[in-house]
Formats: structure tokens, C-alpha cells, sequence
């Protein structure tokens, strides 16, 4: 049980240190959940991040065909989870335990999507 958990470490370590050059791969790690929503962290463009897992926040292009968006969001074994607004950003869910990564890098090169990216999470505190 040490050895692969110091095998899980050193693949991290590896990734992080960008010894890997693969865009936006990172090693996910749940760290905690807020209700139903398990909070992951990860490397995304070279930062650090908290996302929330199987959520995805995609941008239209503006004349960009619903239908045709509609079709891949399904083939990538996903469902919109909030309508896209008029300036065309949309929220999908994966469904299942699909890889949110792999899912992001396969919508950012569909000529009708203008940005793609997992859907953050930050900390806020009110000091009084």
C-alpha cells in the first residue's frame, strides 16, 4: 500500500514539475464536497485550481448551431446542466465518472466552441 502511494506521489511530483509536457494534464485529487458536488484540485494552465468534477463551463461561438453542439455534447457522454445564455455560455455535466480532461481538450477543438474550461471553485471569507 506505501509503495503505490508513494508511486501515486512521484507521478504527481512529475506532472507538476512539468517533466510531462501535456497541456493542462494534471493529477486530480478530491479534497472535499460541498452537498452533492465532490471539489477536486488540479493543475489548469499551469495554476493550481479548485474545480467542481463532471462540471464544464463551454462558450459558443456566436454562430455556432445549437443542434450541432447539442449532438456532441451527447457523444461525449454528457448533458447540458444550465441552458446556454445569450452571450453563449453554458454549463454540461458528464455523465458518469467520464474524464473531465480528456472531455475539455476534445470540445476545444470544435469549431463551434469560442472557450471551454472546468467550472472553478473559490474561497471567500468576510473579515469584519
Amino acid at each position: 500500500m506505501k509503495t503505490n502511494w508513494m508511486r501515486i506521489t512521484a507521478y504527481c511530483f512529475i506532472l507538476t514539475v512539468g517533466v510531462l509536457v501535456v497541456p493542462d494534464t494534471f493529477c486530480q485529487q478530491t479534497i472535499r464536497r460541498i452537498g452533492d458536488k465532490e471539489i477536486k484540485t488540479g493543475l489548469w494552465n499551469g495554476q493550481q485550481i479548485e474545480y467542481v468534477e463532471r462540471e464544464i463551463a463551454v462558450k459558443l461561438k456566436p454562430n455556432a448551431r445549437r443542434t450541432q453542439a447539442d449532438s456532441t455534447i451527447s457523444y461525449l457522454g454528457a448533458r447540458v446542466k444550465n441552458e446556454f445564455d445569450n452571450i453563449g455560455w453554458g454549463f454540461i455535466e458528464l455523465i458518469g465518472s467520464g474524464d473531465i480532461m480528456a472531455t475539455i481538450q476534445q470540445l476545444q477543438q470544435k469549431q463551434f466552441v469560442e472557450a471551454v474550461e472546468p467550472v472553478f471553485v473559490t474561497n471567500t471569507s468576510l473579515e469584519t
